[in-house]
């Protein structure tokens, strides 16, 4: 079905081992090999098997409700902190779902200041994307809430430091004692000559995208 439609992306729910996403590359035939495969982080098992799953997957979506049943909520701020951290360090897009505006589903505008602090968090922790559910769907607000995310996600990275988050890169790399490959080496050199020289835009020439994911990293 997804060769037929055309599909970019899949996703793989409920993992509870890395055999699961291994699995579910290995099933695409040789027509399919460009269809990403996107792992949806909603367990416990998924959270402590997490390394190994970004070794296969070209993205995460973390469903926090669902991982809120297993864990307490000072634990799941940090496993999201810590997943976000382990996804830009491996150069896999990570998306945040669920609760991200919940108050915008029955309530008023106005009650979104407190959510609107948690997506900024978010970002300037390295989330790549937001996905909204329940807010544009059922919810009494889906266009406000669509604007209020952009808002938040725009103000949040006015103040992002690249310039830190490009020597933290680094830093991690050395400190995990990680061979460098070309890609990442061109990369690191490229964002380097940008900083110096307050370059504005970058154009990757990829057939992939894998040069566009390390820029981006």
């Amino acid at each position: 079905m997804a060769l037929q439609y055309k599909m970019d992306y899949i996703c793989v729910p409920n993992i509870t081992s890395v055999k699961d996403v291994q699995e579910a590359r290995l099933a695409r035939t040789n027509e399919g090999q460009n269809i990403a495969i996107i792992a949806k982080i909603d367990n416990l098992e998924a959270v402590h098997q997490f390394e190994g799953i970004l070794k296969y997957v070209d993205a995460v979506i973390v469903l926090r409700n669902e991982l809120a049943f297993e864990l307490m909520p000072e634990k799941l701020m940090l496993a999201q902190k810590w997943m976000i951290q382990s996804a830009n360090s491996a150069s896999v897009p990570i998306f945040l779902q669920s609760q991200v505006l919940e108050t915008q589903v029955e309530g008023v505008p106005t009650d979104a200041r407190q959510e609107a602090t948690d997506i900024s968090s978010a970002v300037l922790d390295g989330c790549d994307a937001f996905i909204l559910s329940h807010e544009t769907s059922v919810g009494h607000h889906p266009q406000q809430s669509a604007i209020t995310l952009a808002k938040a996600i725009a103000e949040a990275e006015q103040v992002f430091d690249h310039e830190k988050a490009f020597q933290d890169a680094r830093d991690v790399s050395k400190a995990e004692g990680k061979n460098v490959g070309v890609t990442d080496m061109l990369c690191s050199t490229a964002t380097q000559i940008a900083l110096d020289n307050n370059v504005d835009l970058f154009i990757c020439l990829t057939k992939t995208g894998k040069i566009a994911r390390y820029m981006a990293r």
